[in-house]
């Protein structure tokens, strides 16, 4: 009978580890993705890009810091979180805010800046800004 009890408490035991887990993947699942390309020209001049269907930094001489900045709306009835990820040769010079909540209706300026250290490579960076939004 003991057996019985624990086979029973096992089974039990496994369907609400595996319960927990397939919730997890469904609640942490975000609503919305959107992305953004990303560039930047690594040289010995400065120069300004004033594209304004992606965020481009034209040329950053070598020991200045150039930055750009969007707008995110909330258009949601909630508010929401929205996790920033940089892909692509971009993210070894690009800093940017991560991590942020906005109300509903509310706007957000989130800022980007391309470092160009003395002793960065000279070349062209690029790659894209991933948003990942959930509701809060």
């Amino acid at each position: 009978m003991k057996r019985k009890i624990y086979i029973f408490i096992f089974a039990i035991s496994i369907f609400i580890f595996f319960g927990s887990i397939y919730l997890n993947f469904l609640v942490n699942k975000p609503i919305d993705v959107k992305s953004i390309y990303i560039s930047a020209n690594i040289t010995d001049k400065s120069g300004l890009d004033l594209n304004s269907s992606f965020l481009s930094f034209g040329n950053v001489a070598k020991g200045t810091v150039s930055s750009r900045s969007i707008i995110f709306s909330n258009n949601y009835e909630r508010k929401i979180e929205v996790f920033v990820s940089l892909s692509g040769k971009i993210k070894e010079v690009a800093s940017f805010e991560n991590n942020f909540v906005i109300l509903p209706g509310e706007s957000k300026k989130i800022s980007f800046s391309v470092s160009a250290g003395h002793d960065t490579r000279e070349g062209f960076y690029d790659g894209e800004a991933v948003f990942k939004i959930y509701l809060a």
